[in-house]
């Protein structure tokens, strides 16, 4: 036995409001008109039912994607649609053997715009929807439950899934129990292709062998998982590897207009700093050749010097001797020579007192000449401060943009009244930063302002959160408080069946949760009132019932003490008696007291002995009737005549009488004779005046006719005494039964009690409200920190409004206040331009004292020159006068000299040829001292300008030297980034020469256009590699260095020269140069193939042979069991059969050299993976290797590297199904499209039909016994006649497959079919509405049914 479908249902899905379908026997067959909803109906369960697929595919029975499962719930969108709807779909199996009842069921929720939401659901208590657990929040508004109520509803013995996973591995697991989820995969997958429309039409051999090869349960995602997880790994290592190869072409391309601009920078350089050292070499080269000349002049000078000094002497001598030569006065000469030893002491000693002059004068000219020296070094050193605070004044007035300064100072050096500016100049400029300063205060109170408001909005923000907050705990509250709600409902209803006493219908319960419905405060108190209403009635109720029990209780203890008096007082009696009234009681005692003598008539008389005791009974029960069986026999009615009651006396004799009946007896009051003539007055004629016999009583027109149930008891002695043990007994019994309802009474006394104190527990049952009251209170607290909170939010907007109305007016007035200035309005701004604006103010305060001091030193040194001038003049003088004074000397020395020789020696012996020749030698020494004046004359100028040129040539060789240091040092600089090949440092000089040798083949004219076009390739580039964040800056920029030589505007210029630009990058946060990023990037690429090469190897020999292997070896193996149990399946179903059918799942061949065939890639595959050899694994991956290529070329790379290999593993593309067919005597033949088609209808049928219902049967094998083995089938058996439906419905008998089927033309009416449920869908003119017409088939008729739950299974 096994599970059969009993009924589906839908709620609130497509147009179903309500609605459910019986099966019969676990059959059910839908008919109707095209577009009445039979495959609609179909569609929505199978397979939907089964595993929770939503996908638009699983609902079209032809695969459209069109058909979304939220249109079945909120409409399709080419139609009026709802907003959200909340729908259910379930399908109750039952168990005969173990009378068991089990439901699946999903629940789905749409919203416009929003993907459908849904959840399943397992039943398998026993329950039933409907029934005893329903879908709907309540009965009443048939509103669907949502997933948070069901989950609450299902319980702890039911199954909630939260998604569609969960939901199918939950249905397997309670129902099918296939080991795996993939079987049962597979298994719905031949249920939804065995479900496609009109199956048997246009049907052939290979359709079916693609119906098969598509139930084939592929690897799935989970299982491709290490593969897929592997193969994105590589894809993304690929990725890297495109992007970095990308970078790297953008890279080299940009390097290449880089490259052309570092050796363009390096190549200028080492061409300046070469041409500097020429420069250089040139000017030594000239000073030194400017130093041998000067030597050389000076030598001559000094040697035409001495010869002129000498000729002078020389001269003097002669003179001398020509003048000795005159005179022979020897005497004279004597005296001569002594006075001129007294006047050359005198002389000696003036010479020495003018040297000393001279020398004085020479040293304070020495003095004033290092002083003018040190001056001249201090106005140097103050023109160079000058010079550094003009270009401060100048840079800092371009940075506060106030250039008017700097105008105003530039021309200092040749403006002698600069000085008179400075005062009007610091005032504009206090001015300006009084400016500056009024703007940085606006900026400061729009920056207080905007920090405010910062401070504001995030005061806002924050309130906006907690505004959020609070409306999102409002929310949840309120869903707390619905759900709570929901829960005391829940209780209340649960009350409503629990509840022994305080029994409520359902209107009842409606009534008391009704105040929940529009939720207040007030809601519990008014719902548990009327709980407590209909509470405190049911207990009033009860106490009344109590009161009447008691009552009832008292009555019966009364009435059966009375009971038991009248059962004394009948025991103590010696015969029965009539009860009289109180009326017939006080006539007796009126009787007695009179002393009148009576007797009542039934004691007086006796009944005859012939009559039958059905005519006693008859005529006593007229006497008792017509009350004169108690009557009073008295002698005188006149006795009577104020007594009540009914008195008898002798009459007149009538012919027919009593006497017929009765007969006189004995007693002591009245004689016998009296009687027997009251007897025969009485009549028994029917015309007589008074009749009484057997039949009635009459008395003129009024007839009484006794009960004709009356046994006589009264009439006789012996009657009334055996009446009276009659009565005792019917007393006694009539007491035990007293007795018995007063047990009773006392029982349901006591069941009332216990049902008072029962309802007293039970009115105490009502939900408690504290988790309600918390609840209120919390949403009581939350709209109060709501209303707290909206109104801080409205008052901090009003001030943030404020704020930036006030923000709005300062921004205005800062653009009125800065119109002429060109500053950003940022308060750093503004404070450093203040700052720097009172450096400006210092530094011209500092500028006008620098240039003072410097014009003081200027007249310092022009006063100092003129004193130099003036001692100059002093010196020459004092030399000129020792000049004269030595040569005054020296004339006399040699006067002496010649005259003490001439003193002392012989007498000349001719003295006119010495006269002559004295005389001649005196002309040649005028002579050649005039050439050697004029000579020296001349030498001293050229030695002056040489001197002038020696000097300044020095000023030049240091003004060169220095540039060629900075050349060298911009050289190095340059060298020592290495952008260009690396040459061995070495000698700058020969490092540079080498440089032009190298680079001197390229033309670096145009530094200009080379600079140009690296700006133009990085901005062109930046983009691409944006990754990097390429950044171009400046380096070599200006350095901190004074020089005497060069001014600040030519050294600005020199460094403006040098500077250049420098690529950097950022990789893996840290900054490099262009070219690092080049080798690391180019290093990125050989790390990531070597990655790529170590991923493709572990794809494909650690991943592919063991792990994925081991799941295809297990798929292939699985197929081929399923197979071959088809096989099995279908040769038990046609024996005996003249055509018999098989199937083959054959292994395909290779398609190129590398591949593998199918037998031998599963052998590999079958193989442990541990054990593989080293043969087999190539041969594995060459396989795949090749497979991907080919596949890989075919798509044009149009697919990714994923789906490919995805492809390549489909191991159901290794196989083919084929099949085969056999007639009696002949041989199996394989079954083809051109061989079928010439089959009978009933042959065709065979052919299609039984190898599915054999697969399905085949999968259900892997499944529990008593799984559902339910199929559907669309449009069944289209095209097929109907013997062959008979037989295709006898093979699903056989194979005790239960079905869902639609069909336009099938009723199911086949002796192959046991039981049949058959639902005809009615839908005219596409309403929006479906009426159902149920019939039922019992294997032998087909009857019409008005109430289709009569096929429940129960």
């Amino acid at each position: 036995m096994n599970y059969k479908p009993n009924r589906i249902g839908f709620i609130n899905f497509w147009l179903y409001d309500e609605e459910e379908y019986y099966f019969e026997d676990g059959k059910l067959l839908l008919t109707g008109l095209n577009a009445s909803g039979k495959s609609v109906t179909m569609q929505s369960f199978i397979p939907l039912i089964l595993d929770g697929n939503k996908a638009p595919s699983r609902l079209d029975p032809f695969g459209g994607k069109e058909k979304r499962i939220e249109d079945y719930l909120i409409g399709s969108s080419d139609g009026p649609q709802k907003d959200e709807s909340t729908g259910y779909l379930y399908l109750e199996l039952y168990h005969l053997e173990k009378k068991k009842y089990m439901t699946i069921g999903l629940g789905l929720h749409a919203k416009k715009g929003r993907p459908t939401d849904s959840w399943g659901f397992i039943i398998q208590d026993g329950k039933r929807v409907g029934k005893d657990i329903f879908l709907y929040k309540s009965l009443s508004d048939k509103i669907p439950c949502t997933r948070k109520e069901l989950r609450a509803k299902l319980g702890p013995d039911n199954i909630f899934a939260e998604n569609a996973k969960e939901y199918k591995a939950a249905v397997n697991k309670a129902l099918f129990g296939f080991p795996k989820l993939d079987m049962y995969d597979e298994f719905i997958n031949l249920l939804l292709q065995l479900r496609s429309p009109k199956l048997s039409k246009d049907y052939k051999p290979t359709k079916l062998m693609g119906i098969l090869s598509g139930v084939l349960k592929p690897l799935t995602e989970e299982d491709l998982r290490p593969l897929s997880e592997a193969i994105e790994e590589m894809d993304k290592t690929k990725e890297k590897i495109e992007k970095l190869e990308f970078d790297v072409k953008q890279l080299s391309n940009m390097l290449i207009t880089y490259n052309n601009y570092n050796e363009t920078m390096l190549y200028k350089k080492a061409e300046n700093y070469l041409a500097g050292l020429t420069d250089e070499e040139d000017a030594r080269q000239n000073l030194d050749n400017l130093k041998k000349e000067i030597e050389i002049a000076t030598k001559n000078f000094e040697e035409n010097k001495t010869k002129s000094q000498n000729l002078e002497i020389e001269k003097e001598s002669l003179e001398t001797k020509r003048a000795n030569l005159d005179s022979r006065d020897l005497e004279a000469k004597l005296n001569r020579f002594q006075n001129l030893n007294g006047e050359i002491e005198a002389e000696t000693q003036r010479k020495e007192e003018v040297q000393n002059d001279l020398n004085n004068q020479l040293n304070k000219i020495k003095d004033i000449q290092n002083k003018i020296s040190s001056l001249t070094k201090d106005k140097e050193k103050r023109e160079i401060e000058c010079a550094e605070t003009y270009s401060d004044i100048k840079d800092l007035s371009e940075e506060i943009k106030f250039e008017e300064c700097a105008d105003v100072l530039e021309d200092y050096n040749e403006n002698k009244d600069i000085l008179n500016q400075f005062t009007a100049l610091k005032t504009r400029l206090n001015n300006y930063k009084n400016k500056l300063e009024n703007i940085k205060k606006e900026i400061e109170t729009k920056e207080k302002l905007e920090t405010k408001r910062n401070e504001i909005d995030e005061e806002l923000n924050l309130q906006n959160k907690n505004y959020s907050e609070i409306i999102q705990k409002l929310d949840k509250n309120k869903d707390e408080i619905s759900e709570e709600i929901l829960n005391i409902k829940d209780k209340i209803a649960y009350l409503g069946k629990t509840n022994e006493i305080i029994k409520l219908t359902s209107d009842e319960v409606q009534d008391i949760i009704k105040p929940f419905e529009i939720y207040e405060k007030t809601s519990y108190q008014n719902s548990k009132q009327k709980y407590l209403n209909l509470s405190t009635k049911i207990r009033e109720n009860l106490i009344s019932e109590l009161y009447k029990v008691q009552n009832k209780i008292e009555n019966q203890t009364a009435k059966i003490k009375e009971i038991s008096e009248k059962l004394d007082e009948l025991k103590s009696t010696r015969e029965l008696t009539l009860n009289r009234d109180e009326e017939e009681k006080q006539t007796v005692l009126a009787l007695n007291e009179r002393k009148i003598k009576y007797v009542e008539f039934y004691k007086a008389i006796e009944f005859k002995d012939n009559l039958e005791e059905k005519t006693k009974d008859k005529l006593e029960s007229n006497l008792l009737s017509s009350g004169l069986l108690n009557a009073f026999i008295i002698s005188d009615l006149s006795q009577v005549k104020d007594l009540k009651g009914i008195f008898i006396t002798k009459g007149k004799k009538l012919e027919n009488n009593l006497t017929k009946y009765f007969k006189p007896v004995h007693n002591a009051e009245i004689n016998e004779n009296e009687i027997i003539k009251i007897l025969e007055s009485i009549s028994t004629d029917q015309n007589a005046e008074i009749t009484l016999n057997e039949n009635y009583f009459q008395v003129n027109f009024m007839r009484i006719q006794g009960s004709s149930r009356h046994k006589s008891a009264y009439i006789g002695i012996l009657a009334r005494e055996k009446a009276k043990e009659l009565k005792i007994k019917e007393i006694e019994k009539q007491k035990e039964t007293e007795e018995d309802i007063l047990k009773n009474l006392e029982k349901i006394k006591s069941a009332k009690e216990i049902e008072i104190t029962k309802s007293e527990a039970e009115e105490k049952l009502f939900p408690q409200p504290d988790t309600l009251d918390n609840l209120n209170q919390n949403l009581y607290n939350l709209n109060i920190h709501l209303e707290i909170i909206t109104k801080q939010k409205a008052a901090t907007e009003t001030k943030l409004e404020n704020i930036e109305t006030q923000i709005e007016t300062i921004f205005k007035r800062l653009m009125e206040l800065k119109k002429d200035l060109n500053f950003p309005l940022y308060l750093e701004t503004f404070t450093e331009a203040i700052e720097n604006t009172n450096i400006l103010i210092n530094t011209v305060s500092d500028f006008a004292v620098r240039l003072n001091s410097l014009n003081t030193l200027a007249e310092q040194i022009a006063s100092a020159n003129e004193q130099i001038s003036e001692r100059t003049s002093m010196a020459d003088d004092l030399s000129q006068n020792l000049a004269h004074i030595t040569s005054s000397l020296t004339k006399k020395e040699y006067e002496r000299q010649e005259l003490d020789k001439i003193l002392n020696s012989d007498e000349y012996k001719d003295l006119s040829a010495q006269i002559i020749k004295l005389d001649k030698r005196l002309k040649e020494i005028d002579e050649e001292r005039l050439n050697i004046k004029e000579s020296c004359g001349k030498l001293a100028e050229s030695l002056e300008i040489k001197k002038q040129r020696q000097t300044l040539q020095e000023q030049e060789i240091e003004k060169v030297h220095f540039l060629t240091t900075l050349k060298e040092e911009f050289f190095k600089k340059e060298y020592e980034l290495h952008y260009v090949e690396d040459l061995p440092f070495e000698n700058p000089k020969i490092l540079a020469k080498k440089i032009i040798t190298k680079l001197s083949a390229r033309k670096y004219s145009d530094s200009q256009n080379v600079t140009d076009n690296y700006y133009k390739a990085y901005n062109d580039y930046r983009t691409a590699l944006n990754d990097y964040h390429l950044n171009s800056k400046i380096i070599f920029t200006k350095e901190e260095v004074n020089s005497k030589f060069l001014d600040v505007k030519t050294l600005n210029e020199l460094y403006s020269q040098n500077t250049r630009a420098d690529l950097t990058a950022m990789y893996q946060g840290k900054i490099l140069n262009i070219y690092s990023l080049s080798k690391a990037l180019t290093d990125a690429i050989d790390e990531n193939n070597q990655i790529i090469s170590e991923q493709d190897r572990h794809l494909f020999e650690e991943i592919l042979l063991k792990t994925v292997g081991a799941k295809i070896r297990e798929r292939i193996e699985s197929s081929r069991n399923w197979v071959k149990e088809i096989n099995q399946i279908m040769k038990k179903m046609q024996e005996g059969s003249s055509l018999s059918f098989g199937l083959e799942w054959r292994s395909k061949s290779a398609e190129s050299m590398d591949e593998l065939e199918t037998k031998e890639l599963v052998r590999i595959f079958q193989i442990d993976a541990s054990m593989v050899t080293k043969e087999d694994s190539d041969k594995l991956i060459n396989h795949f290797r090749s497979k991907l290529k080919r596949l890989t070329e075919m798509n044009n790379d149009s697919d990714t590297y994923s789906s490919v290999i995805f492809e390549v593993l489909d191991y159901r593309n290794w196989f083919e199904f084929k099949m085969n067919y056999q007639r009696t005597g002949d041989t199996r033949k394989e079954l083809t499209d051109k061989v079928f088609s010439i089959f009978s209808g009933g042959e065709k049928a065979k052919t299609m039909y039984i190898p599915l219902f054999a697969a399905v049967y085949a999968k259900l094998m892997s499944a529990k016994k008593d799984a559902p083995r339910l199929i559907a089938l669309d449009e069944a058996f289209a095209g097929v006649d109907d013997t062959n439906i008979r037989e295709m419905f006898g093979i699903l008998a056989s194979l005790n497959l239960d079905y869902i089927l639609t069909s336009q033309a099938l009723w199911g009416d086949y002796d192959t079919i046991k039981g049949l449920a058959i639902a005809e869908l009615i839908r005219p003119d596409n309403a929006q509405v479906v009426s159902v017409r149920w019939y039922r088939w019992n294997g032998k008729t087909r009857e019409r049914i008005n109430d289709k739950e009569i096929l429940d299974a129960s």
